[in-house]
């Protein structure tokens, strides 16, 4: 059974509406620069002032109660929305949102407040679950669609949201629901989650702030430029022969890996959990794919494991177009595969992108399949193949 793209919907630090996200990537000008977070500032990736009053016109008419939830959350039920748009009740569907630090902003207020005074608002509990970044989407489709069939979070750190996807296909593939809401979403700009990140030893320096591209994967000159982004894409996936809307791209291979790290935040030099989901991508699709979006954060380590693994995998072929978009978007952490699959999506449908800076061996190319690659922590990976309709 085949599972088609028949939309989408952002919000992120690319902007807001197909339009205009690929504009941004075409203008070479990166969303990451000096951050406010907690008392520090830092270089991160901000929702801009025009997709902040979109969110924050969303939020507006949003239930009381609705307001509560994290920004995740709301980035999630906004895009869910948007994917959904053109759905027409009466169908069964799924809602599956992937997010590595699920409801983070409210989680450390809760805690903040219960370090203080030893005790939490009754909101606590429902809000800071990462489950609210499906429930929420439910709640808010429920009522000019039906409730969903199921919906709920899917976390593997910054595989996350191609997890969400993967999944979300098997179940339309088994005939569980008919379509399905699927990507990824994060709003992990918060002084733990910072600290952690920084914990590291891979966040790029403060002193990178004067740099034209201050993340530069796959070009980094010597040192790690990794820094986290936000926001959240979701898909509107469907059984092929049951569509209702025009196909942007066939799901056409799905792939997962997995490998025994070197440690808790390192994946292997070689890339043997991406090795593993590509090649079971390529053999799912029996193609091999003309582009790789890569999840290439930015980092010495991880730069360096996908592109041996990639290596590995085309040894004897000619090596695909490959592009890295957190040179503009900083790393979604478990959100970062949608944001990437939105590259894969825009690419098919109006044409290649550059990357803004030299990036050697590199020829731009027309294509007509692209594989989305994601890699984490833990050792875990995935791989997803795109066709262009004909």
């Amino acid at each position: 059974m085949g599972v088609v793209v028949t939309g989408y919907g952002s919000i992120s630090v690319a902007g807001t509406g197909v339009e205009r996200v690929y504009a941004r990537y075409r203008s070479g000008r990166t969303a990451v620069g000096p951050t406010q977070i907690g008392e520090e500032s830092v270089l991160a990736a901000r929702l801009d002032a025009e997709a902040e009053a979109v969110l924050e016109s969303y939020v507006a008419v949003l239930e009381r109660r609705e307001k509560l939830f994290d920004r995740a959350a709301l980035m999630a039920a906004y895009a869910c929305e948007i994917a959904a748009a053109n759905w027409k009740p009466g169908r069964n569907y799924a809602i599956v949102v992937g997010s590595a630090r699920g409801a983070a902003g409210r989680g450390e207020q809760y805690f903040s407040d219960f370090s203080s005074a030893k005790r939490v608002s009754p909101f606590a509990s429902p809000t800071t679950t990462a489950g609210g970044l499906a429930s929420l989407p439910a709640a808010r489709l429920a009522e000019r669609l039906k409730p969903p069939t199921t919906a709920f979070v899917v976390s593997q750190t910054c595989v996350s949201a191609a997890t969400a996807v993967a999944t979300a296909t098997a179940l339309i593939r088994a005939g569980v629901v008919e379509r399905a809401l699927a990507g990824g979403a994060e709003a992990p700009l918060t002084p733990f989650t910072l600290s952690a990140m920084r914990s590291t030893g891979a966040y790029a320096h403060r002193s990178r702030a004067n740099r034209e591209f201050p993340c530069r994967p796959l070009a980094s000159q010597g040192e790690d430029t990794m820094v986290m982004g936000e926001g959240a894409v979701v898909f509107s996936l469907e059984n092929e022969d049951k569509r209702n809307g025009p196909v942007w791209a066939k799901i056409i291979g799905v792939g997962w890996g997995t490998e025994k790290p070197p440690h808790l935040a390192a994946t292997g030099a070689d890339g043997a959990a991406l090795q593993t989901a590509m090649r079971a991508a390529i053999a799912e699709a029996g193609l091999w794919p003309d582009a790789v979006v890569m999840h290439a954060p930015g980092t010495l380590a991880g730069d360096a494991a996908e592109l041996a693994a990639i290596a590995a995998v085309w040894e004897h072929r000619p090596r695909p177009y490959l592009y890295a978009p957190k040179w503009l978007t900083g790393h979604a952490l478990g959100a970062a595969p949608a944001l990437a699959l939105e590259v894969a999506l825009l690419m098919l449908r109006f044409g290649p992108l550059n990357m803004p800076y030299p990036v050697h061996d590199n020829s731009v190319r027309d294509f007509r399949t692209v594989m989305v690659n994601a890699a984490g922590f833990g050792g875990g990976a995935a791989a997803l193949i795109l066709q262009r309709p004909d």
